[in-house]
């Protein structure tokens, strides 16, 4: 069950309700009928998703949600695509995974970490294809397997 109220200035809110009459989505659409600005999503009554939108395109920052309601990952989107630094978290905040974007497709550092915070594996993307040395490493630090890439990707 959805339904759409007016709101002043030129963009209304549409409310959309799961079979248990507990909100699903948040979200404000221009005189379009496009996103625009906030929206947030629910599973169960939960929030999951939480996202800025801009002519019915995901433009600036996105997060979504654990269960607990704790973040469990943060990026940034331009004219519908990732761009930049996407941090996946832990249900403790702490960082599991870092990933760098360019108009939506892995290119750049790539890191993931052990509980501890320490590095477990590093490496670089380009255009969403492995290259250059990739290191595994132990909770001591200690690198436990390497391999290059090379410098042209291979996918």
């Amino acid at each position: 069950m959805s339904h759409s109220r007016a709101h002043t200035g030129s963009l209304r809110e549409h409310l959309t309700y799961d079979d248990h009459g507990r909100l699903s989505a948040r979200l404000w659409l221009n005189e379009k009928n496009e996103l625009e600005g906030e929206g947030t999503y629910y599973s169960n009554g939960l929030l999951i998703f939480k996202a800025t939108y801009h002519k019915g395109k995901l433009h600036g920052p996105a997060s979504t949600y654990h269960p607990s309601g704790h973040i469990q990952s943060t990026m940034y989107h331009h004219e519908g695509h990732l761009q930049g630094e996407r941090y996946h978290y832990d249900e403790n905040g702490t960082v599991v995974q870092q990933e760098t974007f360019h108009q939506g497709t892995m290119h750049g550092a790539f890191k993931s970490y052990h509980p501890d915070g320490s590095i477990a594996i590093e490496g670089t993307y380009h255009h969403h294809c492995k290259i250059g040395p990739w290191s595994h490493y132990n909770k001591d630090g200690e690198e436990t397997y390497s391999k290059d890439h090379g410098t042209h990707p291979i996918k």
